[in-house]
């Protein structure tokens, strides 16, 4: 029962969480509201705001930073959001908005190692517990969450 307990909420967990990080709604808001800042640190402390409370994915986050005209900026922009990446196996995405060859490798130095925004599951144990010999031998397995 205990084992059973664990499964309904990790899978509660996953499934509440999607791969889709911002609805389309939602950062299509975002997005309208730094598109109608005129001064870049205004932008950015939108952007800061948002990345409080959600995740992007890396194409999301390379198209806020285009947003941004100097490199400079999107780099401020690119550092605001790092952490909430949701999908940084596409950081390639990012890295590629970026003109010249500097920008390129600052961003991918910035974005190299960075972890999924995404929640992790809960880390779970397993223990088998068996007693008797031959056929009358029972055992049960815990699985308990750490």
């Amino acid at each position: 029962m205990f084992a059973f307990k664990n499964l309904a909420i990790a899978t509660f967990v996953f499934f509440n969480f999607s791969i889709f990080a911002t609805g389309h709604g939602l950062f299509t808001n975002i997005k309208s509201r730094v598109e109608k800042e005129g001064f870049s640190d205004r932008k950015l402390a939108i952007l800061k705001s948002e990345a409080s409370r959600t995740t992007f994915t890396a194409d999301q986050v390379a198209e806020l930073m285009d947003l941004f005209s100097f490199s400079a900026d999107k780099m401020k922009a690119l550092t605001s959001l790092r952490n909430r990446i949701e999908d940084p196996e596409n950081a390639y995405v990012i890295v590629e908005r970026f003109s010249y060859d500097v920008d390129k490798k600052n961003a991918a130095s910035l974005l190299d190692g960075i972890e999924s925004a995404l929640p992790k599951p809960p880390r779970m144990s397993k223990r088998t517990v068996c007693w008797g010999d031959g056929p009358g031998r029972y055992c049960y397995t815990e699985y308990i969450e750490q």
